[in-house]
């Protein structure tokens, strides 16, 4: 399973988000071994929406205790200064396609 989490913040603040990322990241490699194996990514969106940039942190092949990993991970970072907007998770699992 994939976690795919979206938010939205100013421009001014993208330095800050991305320091902030990268030390959830760090934060979540130590709680979880089977984090480090897996891809962790921070992606943008190109273009800007009204001065803002919507963020997309992505997790993959996450244990199934990541959304409890996550809460503690997220106790160590300065989020909540940062929030424009209200991170929203998601989950994706793959699908195997027959041609």
């Amino acid at each position: 399973m994939d976690c795919y989490i979206y938010f939205k913040m100013p421009d001014a603040k993208a330095v800050a988000v991305i320091a902030e990322v990268a030390l959830l990241q760090q934060r979540l490699r130590a709680l979880s071994p089977e984090l480090q194996q897996t891809g962790m990514a921070l992606q943008r969106r190109p273009d800007l929406k009204q001065g803002l940039i919507t963020w997309m942190e992505i997790y993959r092949e996450v244990p199934d205790n990541f959304e409890a990993q996550l809460r503690s991970a997220l106790q160590h970072v300065d989020f909540p200064e940062l929030q424009y907007a209200e991170r929203h998770a998601e989950y994706f699992v793959d699908v195997v396609v027959c041609a």
